[in-house]
């Protein structure tokens, strides 16, 4: 009886306690949910024990996409502290950005400095001097609004040249106007468009006296579209059935018309372009380049002389949407800080010719002053204390690579004085034999291209491709070959900006028996992109104790050493103690009737080298070998 009682007492243990950890490793494990479940002090100590990079930028995310900023900052500043050797300038772009939108900048780390990127040591210096300069950024006032005004402010506004304000009312379908006089808007009344019901006038820009520019949204295909009503300004011609096109602005100055459209050619979400007029006629509209438009939204263009004001959640800044503006002359962009907030902040325009200016906080219409900010030009010496006390605009150097790179070409090798290397975190992986890819590694090559995106001195990704210890080593290559070709293509064809690609191949050389990974780990290809160029094209890993010295390596796969020294300094990371990097043609699998001959004659490579590098004890070759192509002889 006892027995029995006993079994069941333990069966009835066992049960509670499956339940409690399945219940404990649900709500609290789950990355996604870590934030709702931890109280600050709990997840603190947490992070703090976390041993993986890769979890704590997980962590940090998910609390960032929750909109738990502080728990979010609190894990990254873990993340900074433990393993600053592996901080990247994405992590401390999201510290900062966290760390603003709580308003904590007294807990920005300093230390460490050495092993941060230039640009992200002037962020986290800048931000601090803020605070300790007492400069809380926020020099606005409110305008007093009729309760019709608030839900016309999702589209921004224009301002007339006498003044008067346009806004769309989402609630009453038009565009209405209205005075500001001490304060406040008043006189408001509908100004009639004259379309059907299919379209909603949702902008309007006065030019002249007899010419608008409306944003209209055309209900039948769901999109948005330019339409230039008057005899000042010809019609607008680059409208499209397949992407949306508005927030028009032409500037008399120049005979440009700046306008927005979410075209997916452009470099994600809304970007700005502008049309040149011409002979009376809209010339091809052409995209603002990186400085300005990112991977985000950037809307809402106004120009003033040599300044494009516009709006951008793209960039580094509060929070959400932030005003920026860009010198078009030194190409040098602004955040505009004291203005800014951690709310939607956008649809800046300047009053005329005075030195005020409206802008639009969320639901909010709001009035600032300024001091013809504009003119002063912030030098880089001391930047932490010139831009935080003398000036109202936060300079946003976008260079990721901020001291120039001076190239010296020599034997058609480009050796770089500064060279940066940039790892893109997340490695994708293959199923065993295959070169395709799962949905969710797709997903990962998503994000590596709007990585790539934001780098503009960028010039060469790196694609490293290996394989497990499963088959002979010349099948490995081969696969490895694929497997970074596979992602090269995808990467080529889903981002905009032109980079040199090179493919490094691993084989299974990464693969160590005495380390504890699972054999799928080697299944994977990883990226990296760098400010400099590279001789080769293709990049072969090679044993180091399958040659004598890396002078015989260049001998044999008839590279220039300098070239190779150059090459294994800069590509080969922590885990590749054990190998060379090396130059190839490619790797040839053999056909029919090849022969070695027929080989060195077809690459201009010598038949004892293609012997030498393949371990081969003849010079007989079978159908389907595959070969490794050494570089053409010189």
């Amino acid at each position: 009886m006892n027995t029995c009682t006993n079994m069941l007492k333990f069966k009835l243990i066992v049960v509670i306690l499956c339940c409690f950890t399945s219940a404990f490793s649900q709500k609290t494990w789950n990355i996604d949910g870590i934030g709702q479940v931890m109280t600050y002090d709990q997840l603190e100590m947490y992070a703090s024990h976390v041993n993986s990079v890769r979890k704590l930028r997980l962590i940090a995310k998910s609390l960032e996409r929750d909109g738990m900023s502080e728990k979010a900052a609190m894990v990254y500043k873990c993340l900074v502290k433990n393993f600053y050797e592996k901080v990247t300038i994405d992590d401390v772009r999201s510290l900062y950005t966290a760390l603003l939108k709580c308003d904590r900048y007294e807990e920005i780390p300093l230390d460490n400095l050495q092993y941060f990127s230039a640009e992200a040591v002037d962020l986290l210096k800048m931000a601090r001097a803020r605070k300790e300069n007492n400069d809380e950024g926020d020099k606005l006032d409110e305008c007093v609004t009729s309760k019709n005004v608030t839900d016309m402010l999702a589209y921004g506004y224009n301002l007339d040249k006498e003044g008067n304000i346009y806004l769309y009312s989402d609630s009453l379908n038009q565009i209405w106007s209205y005075r500001y006089e001490n304060g406040e808007l008043v006189d408001g009344k509908a100004v009639e468009d004259g379309y059907s019901n299919n379209y909603d006038v949702i902008s309007v820009q006065k030019f002249g006296d007899r010419t608008n520019l409306y944003t209209v949204f055309n209900k039948k295909i769901g999109l948005y579209c330019i339409d230039i009503v008057g005899d000042e300004l010809p019609k607008f011609i680059h409208n499209s059935r397949y992407y949306s096109t508005g927030m028009p602005w032409f500037d008399i100055n120049t005979n440009r018309l700046y306008f927005c459209s979410d075209n997916k050619k452009g470099y994600g979400g809304w970007d700005i372009y502008y049309s040149q007029l011409e002979k009376n006629r809209w010339l091809k509209p052409v995209i603002l380049d990186e400085k300005v438009n990112t991977s985000s939204d950037d809307i809402l263009p106004y120009v003033k002389d040599k300044w494009i004001f516009y709006s951008s959640d793209g960039h580094i800044g509060k929070g959400k949407l932030d005003n920026y503006a860009f010198d078009m002359l030194s190409e040098i962009n602004y955040n505009l800080l004291d203005y800014n907030s951690t709310f939607n902040d956008f649809c800046i325009r300047l009053v005329n010719d005075s030195t005020d200016f409206f802008t639009c906080r969320e639901s909010k219409l709001l009035r600032g002053h300024y001091d013809d900010f504009w003119e002063r030009i912030v030098e880089n010496e001391d930047a932490e204390h010139n831009l935080m006390k003398e000036d109202s605009l936060l300079k946003m150097r976008l260079d990721l690579f901020v001291e120039e790179s001076k190239c010296i070409t020599r034997q058609d090798s480009a050796f770089v004085e500064n060279p940066k290397i940039y790892n893109f975190d997340e490695s994708i992986y293959f199923p065993f034999g295959g070169e395709n890819l799962d949905q969710s590694e797709v997903e990962k090559l998503d994000r590596s291209v709007d990585f790539f995106s934001k780098m503009p001195k960028a010039k060469t990704i790196l694609v490293y491709g290996s394989s497990d210890p499963k088959g002979s080593d010349g099948y490995n290559d081969l696969l490895s070959m694929k497997r970074a070709r596979r992602i090269i293509y995808y990467v080529k064809k889903h981002i905009r900006k032109d980079f040199d690609y090179k493919t490094i191949v691993l084989g299974s050389n990464l693969y160590n028996k005495d380390n504890f990974k699972h054999i799928d780990e080697y299944r994977k290809v990883f990226l990296r992109v760098c400010n400099f160029s590279l001789p080769y094209d293709i990049i072969l890993a090679v044993r180091k104790d399958e040659v004598i010295s890396m002078q015989d390596l260049s001998k044999q796969y008839n590279n220039d050493l300098n070239q190779l020294i150059m090459l294994n300094d800069l590509l080969l990371t922590s885990d590749m103690n054990d190998v060379y990097l090396v130059g190839i043609q490619t790797i040839h699998r053999v056909y029919g009737k090849e022969t070695l001959f027929s080989l060195s004659s077809r690459y201009s490579c010598s038949i004892e080298d293609l012997v030498k590098i393949n371990h081969k004890t003849d010079s007989d070759v079978k159908i389907g070998e595959l070969l490794i192509i050494p570089l053409e002889e010189k």
